[in-house]
């Protein structure tokens, strides 16, 4: 079909193709090293869901580097992460990973929904309430090889309307606790 799939939609047509039972996804970009996937396939062995975090102790950000400029969308990704840590579940670092390995049966009953990013927040929730297993992993995130942030911070109506969507994401999490 012609039309144009959010990030959701398109892991969902993936996992729909999927032939193992491990499915893993990251960017694209390089910023998820791909050496990461040998432990997330071992760890996967006990494991539902297996999480690469940018936020656990022993995790290294590339923008720890002083040399590296560190732009606010790293900033606002790092609040983002502590708020939903807050209002969501303690025990889960980063909520926009997008780097997981995760078992394909879990999507028999369900699918991926979300605009961009926010489709993780959304998918954590549904594993917590359905009592999957969750592991992080620690990672060092790398430099993009190319392109931006999705969450680049550059006021405008998509921009805005990001953030929007992030925060009812949040606030949707939220509520689905206590239902």
């Amino acid at each position: 079909s012609n039309l144009r799939k959010n990030l959701a939609q398109s892991i969902n047509d993936g996992i729909k193709n999927a032939q193992y039972q491990n499915i893993i996804w990251m960017d694209a970009d390089f910023q998820h090293p791909p050496k990461y996937i040998g432990e997330l396939t071992e760890k996967s062995k006990n494991f539902d869901a297996v999480i690469c975090s940018r936020f656990l102790k022993e995790s290294e950000r590339y923008f720890n580097d002083k040399k590296l400029e560190k732009n606010i969308n790293e900033n606002q990704s790092y609040f983002y992460n502590k708020l939903c840590r807050f209002l969501l579940f303690k025990d889960i670092t980063d909520y926009t990973s997008g780097y997981i390995c995760i078992k394909k049966n879990i999507f028999n009953n369900s699918q991926l929904k979300g605009f961009y990013g926010d489709y993780f927040v959304t998918l954590i929730t549904y594993l917590k309430r359905n009592n999957y297993s969750i592991i992080e992993i620690p990672f060092k995130d790398e430099l993009r090889a190319s392109g931006l942030s999705k969450t680049i911070v550059n006021v405008n109506v998509k921009y805005i309307y990001t953030c929007f969507r992030y925060i009812l994401t949040l606030i949707l999490n939220f509520l689905k606790k206590f239902i």
